[in-house]
């Protein structure tokens, strides 16, 4: 993973059927970072996640908010599409502070794992 600080963090919580979707992956008003990675907590498991660039993603995003960011529509975790590279897990029990992950608001969420990968 490049610099953290240069890095767009987007977490998403895996639905019960296994599938994940992550909102606002392209800020279409920012200048875009040197990477992105998405991060699907399942709270069964633990967290996966893909590292990958804007430009790698952006054809595969769809408008959210139009003019204002794009989003990556849902797919299954375990066979997640080929643009988005190999799939890395982090299990749960490997997480130190796993419960405060999985019981903190959005906001929280995003920093907590940040700090995972720093």
């Amino acid at each position: 993973m490049s610099d953290i600080d240069d890095t767009r963090v987007v977490v998403s919580t895996v639905r019960e059927d296994g599938r994940v979707a992550f909102g606002q992956v392209i800020m279409e008003q920012q200048t875009d970072p040197k990477e992105i990675v998405l991060v699907a907590l399942d709270p069964d498991i633990g967290l996966f996640y893909w590292n990958t660039t804007p430009r790698k993603l952006n054809p595969h995003t769809r408008a959210q908010h139009q003019g204002y960011s794009r989003c990556l529509p849902a797919f299954a975790v375990d066979d997640w599409p080929d643009h988005l590279g190999d799939s890395y897990e982090f299990p749960k029990e490997e997480i130190d502070n796993w419960f405060a992950i999985e019981g903190a608001n959005t906001r929280a969420k995003n920093k907590l794992i940040r700090e995972l990968f720093a």
